[in-house]
């Protein structure tokens, strides 16, 4: 690392004087400015070449998942945490698809009746609740997880019911 900034800055400094103030031998620079790369470095270089390859053929769209079973393709094993680390430190990300709408989803959200008529005075005017839906083999269950009186705050029974569609509101 220290070395990795003399070999960075020696244009501006003295190599001399950065050794002095980085507490490091001028012959350890020297020795690892020319020394060969280690193996690692040199396949770390490869993997990178090609993972960038792959990315731009894929025209950004592949992941690190995609991207690691193409060079296993290709004959190169390489694990996937490393094709992250790759990707991360070179900047290169997989481009996100447009989400798709649903049209059977796009329903809308119903008017709160309640604040157009303000709040009730009396028992049993307005009960407000809510669900949950579960998945189960039989279809949608869904769950009311809590019901209650608007003016008493009181709890009303909770069940849950076994239905394909659930009218939540009167169409307007």
């Amino acid at each position: 690392m220290k070395y990795a900034f003399i070999d960075a800055h020696q244009d501006s400094f003295s190599i001399r004087r950065m050794c002095t103030l980085l507490q490091v031998s001028p012959s350890g620079y020297y020795d690892y400015r020319d020394r060969e790369s280690s193996a690692r470095a040199k396949r770390n270089a490869s993997i990178t070449e090609k993972i960038k390859a792959i990315h731009t053929r894929s025209k950004g769209v592949y992941g690190s998942p995609r991207i690691q079973a193409a060079l296993e393709r290709e004959g190169e094993k390489v694990a996937i945490g490393t094709v992250k680390k790759i990707m991360q430190r070179e900047g290169l990300r997989s481009k996100l698809s447009p989400k798709r709408k649903n049209p059977k989803r796009e329903i809308g959200i119903s008017k709160n009746l309640l604040t157009e008529e303000g709040d009730p005075l009396r028992p049993n005017q307005a009960w407000s609740g809510d669900f949950t839906y579960i998945w189960t083999r039989e279809g949608w269950l869904y769950l009311s997880t809590s019901v209650a009186d608007r003016p008493g705050r009181r709890a009303g029974p909770i069940g849950a019911v076994l239905l394909k569609t659930v009218p939540l509101c009167p169409r307007q």
